[in-house]
């Protein structure tokens, strides 16, 4: 996940802290139980740059499909109240 920051990133080494400002983050999980997907919603960031990261972040992770193995859930992840993929 570090290298595909590095991409957005003015400063390529600022990916690690941005990741673990990501991971300590709150998120509001969001079950849709008809569709089978889990929204995983990341709450804003301190930085309007950070926020950018992010979201290229979760695009990123959305391609892959991404399973729950407890749920089989699909899991999206989107920052702020941005439209789910």
């Amino acid at each position: 996940m570090a290298s595909l920051l590095r991409d957005k990133l003015s400063r390529t080494d600022d990916a690690r802290a941005l990741l673990r400002q990501i991971y300590d983050t709150e998120v509001d999980p969001i079950p849709d139980l008809d569709n089978k997907t889990l929204t995983v919603r990341l709450h804003h960031l301190t930085q309007a740059a950070h926020d950018e990261a992010a979201r290229y972040l979760c695009e990123q992770r959305n391609v892959t499909t991404t399973v729950s193995p407890d749920t089989e859930l699909k899991l999206i992840y989107q920052l702020g109240a941005s439209q789910i993929p």
